[in-house]
């Protein structure tokens, strides 16, 4: 790809980011990533996202490459390797601002641990509950919460569905957030709304319970390798329905060859490779310029996380805590690459989020909800 073509992406990520800053204070960003153990290979896609965010945001105002580092400390994917991570940085490493990992699990352990040295903390990925009462960390993405309720808001005025049954895995917070949520919102018949373990055995017990009742739709707040199993199992028992995801199901494998289940579906999710907007377009091939391969939603929460971290932190030319908070909170002020955001008060950061369509032909963006009410 040719520089002429790359000044023009770096044009479009950057159309309307505002004044150039003067810069005095220096600002160290911890980031907290799986760089082993079982979610190394999301990990390296995150940890890009944050990267090129700083090299836009280094394009756009040169300054800053002498007054901002990052420090990385892996998380190993599990718990206790969080946990130290997040006090290594806090404590050794005297980080101004941590970006926290891709796992609601993990950063239970690192929202105490920030909100107690009242440092601030931002998040892809936390549970509603977890954010409550905190006053210094941000949920860069939509919570489950915030899901639900949209794709409530969608299954009724934009699919019409009148019965939805709904399926949720047991231990998995943020999946059964979400269909609290649906359910919450959702105004219509829930016909059906279990737990389960998500053998085969218990899939097929549940489809076999709806089926004679003919759900419109069946909401599943699954990873995509368990949603698929789902609705293969579905498919094999005659049923014929539409399925509904959150942005777990937006995984590499979507990618990489034809759906297999006929009809239309539908996910929510707050990055899709597939979102026509010119400043999201303009970000998959900046990120497939530099990196070789296309974007994944964690590359785009790493970058979304880490904009807004120096979009506040220029726009208050210091690295305290309690001024680039805020920043944060006034909002006018901020000019991140990738557009507009709101954040309401600590916890919360809004965007309207897209709806996906897949087919066996394709994906393709079908509608965008807008930003709920503060919960």
């Amino acid at each position: 790809m040719g520089f002429r073509w790359i000044r023009m992406l770096m044009a479009i990520l950057c159309m309307g980011t505002g004044p150039i800053y003067a810069i005095t204070a220096k600002l160290k960003v911890g980031v907290v990533y799986p760089n082993s153990g079982s979610a190394a290979s999301i990990g390296k896609d995150y940890l890009n996202g944050i990267e090129l965010a700083l090299k836009d945001h280094i394009q756009a105002n040169d300054k800053i490459r002498n007054f901002v580092n990052i420090v990385t400390q892996d998380d190993q994917s599990r718990t206790d390797g969080a946990r130290d991570a997040a006090k290594y940085l806090f404590d050794q490493e005297r980080v101004h601002v941590l970006i926290g990992s891709v796992s609601t699990t993990l950063n239970e352990d690192i929202v105490k641990i920030a909100e107690a040295r009242n440092k601030l903390l931002f998040l892809p990925a936390l549970d509603t509950h977890s954010l409550s009462g905190t006053t210094h960390t941000f949920l860069v993405g939509a919570s489950p919460a915030q899901q639900g309720l949209q794709l409530a808001q969608f299954a009724k005025s934009r699919l019409r569905a009148s019965k939805i049954a709904i399926v949720r895995a047991k231990d998995e917070p943020f999946g059964n957030e979400l269909a609290y949520a649906f359910r919450s919102n959702y105004r219509g018949n829930v016909i059906a709304d279990s737990e389960i373990d998500l053998s085969p055995s218990s899939m097929a017990k549940f489809l076999s319970s709806v089926a004679s009742q003919k759900p419109d739709a069946i909401v599943l707040p699954l990873f995509y390798e368990q949603a698929l199993a789902f609705q293969k199992i579905a498919v094999a028992k005659g049923l014929q329905t539409t399925f509904l995801g959150g942005d777990s199901w937006d995984s590499p494998k979507l990618y990489r060859s034809p759906f297999p289940i006929p009809g239309k579906h539908y996910f929510i999710s707050s990055f899709n490779q597939r979102v026509p907007e010119p400043k999201m377009q303009a970000f998959v091939k900046r990120f497939e310029a530099v990196y070789q391969r296309k974007p994944s939603a964690l590359a785009f929460f790493g970058y979304s996380n880490m904009d807004l971290v120096l979009s506040a932190y220029l726009a208050a030319n210091s690295s305290r805590s309690p001024a680039i908070k805020h920043q944060l909170l006034i909002t006018k002020n901020i000019n991140p690459l990738l557009g507009q955001i709101e954040v309401r008060r600590p916890g919360y950061v809004f965007w309207d989020n897209p709806v996906m369509q897949i087919t066996p032909e394709g994906i393709s963006m079908v509608a965008k909800m807008q930003a709920p009410p503060s919960p």
